[in-house]
């Protein structure tokens, strides 16, 4: 894998540019494995989509991972819509089990049994005071987990109303019967309560996103809900582009 370089822009926030998407995944994972090795009972909350795969893949082929007292979350998950018959798309729980969780120990934390009560998912996230590290995306439409625009710093844990730009992004087109049109998220008041934040993005169609949320021009706002990142004091954006 070639050196990472590395930039400081941001008071709290550490920019690291790797060759391509593959080694953001290998070096994402050199970051958990440290975590780990550090805090064996760590409370680790974990994205799904395209980007973190090479990360899952990564862990899956570090066998001396001790994850038997850590604490694992999902970032978000998709509220089921009320149908009949089998689900037209993948939940974010199959994609966890069948990417990393169903490889690993640990105690496993899945939304879809908090969709009622989204305030006790969240109070398990903070137990301990706070997450030891948060793993992010971002959409293009600067949304973190799905705290879609209009998200402020301190919303809490909740099921959201998903923007038009993000049904069509994942579900491939255009808007389809069946598919959900809600989500359960965890709330950026939780995520900036992290120690350490990991945000990772990969291709260039995620390149625009990140320089307009990361700029030292713009300030923070609800426009562009991961600019609030810029706030916390330990945040790490490893890209395979250049900001």
């Amino acid at each position: 894998m070639s050196p990472e370089r590395e930039t400081e822009s941001l008071a709290g926030v550490r920019f690291v540019r790797l060759p391509n998407a593959n080694a953001v995944g290998e070096q994402a994972a050199l970051m958990v494995a440290n975590q780990l090795a550090n805090k064996p009972n760590s409370t680790l909350v974990f994205p799904t989509g395209k980007t973190p795969l090479p990360l899952y893949q990564a862990l899956r082929h570090m066998p001396e991972l001790d994850w038997h007292s850590s604490r694992l979350f999902q970032l978000d998950e998709y509220v089921k819509p009320k149908m009949a018959g089998p689900l037209p798309y993948e939940t974010f729980a199959e994609f966890m089990d069948r990417e990393l969780w169903d490889y690993i120990a640990g105690h496993k934390f899945y939304i879809q049994h908090y969709f009622q009560q989204p305030a006790d998912y969240e109070q398990l996230v903070l137990q301990g005071g706070g997450p030891d590290l948060v793993i992010l995306g971002i959409g293009g439409n600067g949304h973190v987990a799905f705290n879609e625009p209009g998200s402020s710093p301190d919303s809490p844990t909740r099921v959201i109303e998903l923007a038009e730009q993000t049904m069509v992004s994942n579900f491939g087109g255009a808007i389809k019967p069946g598919y959900p049109t809600q989500a359960m998220t965890l709330g950026l008041k939780a995520i900036l309560s992290a120690r350490e934040i990991l945000l990772l993005a990969t291709g260039e169609s995620k390149k625009a996103v990140v320089k307009a949320a990361f700029s030292p021009e713009n300030p923070p706002s609800s426009d562009c809900p991961a600019s609030w990142l810029k706030r916390h004091p330990n945040v790490t954006i490893m890209t395979d582009f250049d900001v």
